[in-house]
C-alpha cells in the first residue's frame, strides 16, 4: 500500500476507484461465479474501509446470471460500492443482451454507475490475434461494446445510469459522424443520433499519453 500511495501521490491522484476488470467474475457455473463475486467485493469493501481517504470501489457482479447479479448488487450497495464494473462482453454476450437490462434498470433507479472495461477477449474475433489482444483488441472492444449500448438506446432508456467508457471510447470519436449517417437505415430503431447519445455518457482519458487523441 505504501508503494501504491506513493504512485498515486506522484501522479496527483487523491482517490482511486478500484475494480476487478478485466479479471471480472463472469463464469458459466453459477456457484463458482457467486463465490468469486462475493470474494472480490468483500476484499475491496475491506480495503475501502481501511483506507477511506484513498479508495472507493466498483462492484463485480456474477454475470451472466441475472438473478444472482441483482442480489449481489443489493449487497454491494450496502457495503458502499459506487457502482458496477463490467467487461465489454460476458462469455460472448454483448452488453445490450436482455439479461443485463434488469441490472441497468436497478442502476438507473439508484442513479449509479456502469463502468465498462475491455475483457481481453479480442472482441470475440479470431482475426484479432493474441499479439493484438491489448494493443488493438481492447480499444476495439470498447468501441463495439459502447456502440451496442448506443444503438440499443441504453443511454436514453436509462438516463440516470451513468455509463463510463474506457480509453476515450475506443474508436468512437472517429466513428460518430459515420454512425449518425448510417443509423437511419442500418439501425432505424435507435432513438437518438449516436453523436447525441454519447453526450449522455462519460469517458476516461486513458489513451497512453497520446495528446492529439
Amino acid at each position: 500500500m505504501a508503494a501504491r500511495f506513493a504512485q498515486l501521490d506522484k501522479a496527483g491522484i487523491d482517490l482511486q476507484v478500484l475494480s476487478s476488470t478485466p479479471a471480472s467474475p463472469h463464469f458459466a457455473n453459477k456457484t463458482h461465479v457467486v463465490d468469486a463475486a462475493h470474494r472480490v467485493n468483500d476484499e475491496y469493501a475491506a480495503l475501502v474501509e481501511k483506507y477511506p481517504d484513498r479508495f472507493r470501489a466498483f462492484a463485480s457482479l456474477p454475470f451472466p446470471h441475472t438473478d444472482a447479479a441483482l442480489a449481489e448488487l443489493d449487497r454491494a450497495f450496502e457495503m458502499g460500492m459506487l457502482g458496477v464494473a463490467v467487461t465489454t462482453s460476458v462469455l460472448g454476450k454483448a452488453l445490450d443482451d436482455e439479461g443485463f437490462l434488469p441490472v441497468f434498470e436497478e442502476l438507473d433507479r439508484r442513479g449509479s454507475v456502469l463502468y465498462v472495461h475491455p475483457a481481453g477477449a479480442r472482441a470475440e474475433s479470431t482475426l484479432i490475434s493474441k499479439n493484438m489482444t491489448w494493443a488493438v483488441g481492447a480499444p476495439i472492444e470498447d468501441t463495439v461494446a459502447l456502440a451496442h449500448l448506443i444503438l440499443a438506446g441504453i443511454p436514453s432508456r436509462f438516463p440516470d445510469m451513468k455509463i463510463l467508457g474506457s480509453h476515450l471510447g475506443g474508436a468512437l470519436p472517429m466513428l460518430l459522424t459515420r454512425m449518425d449517417h448510417q443509423a437511419a437505415w442500418e439501425s432505424p430503431s435507435t432513438p437518438d443520433k449516436p453523436s447525441l447519445a454519447v453526450q449522455r455518457m462519460f469517458f476516461d482519458t486513458v489513451a497512453h499519453d497520446h495528446v492529439p487523441a
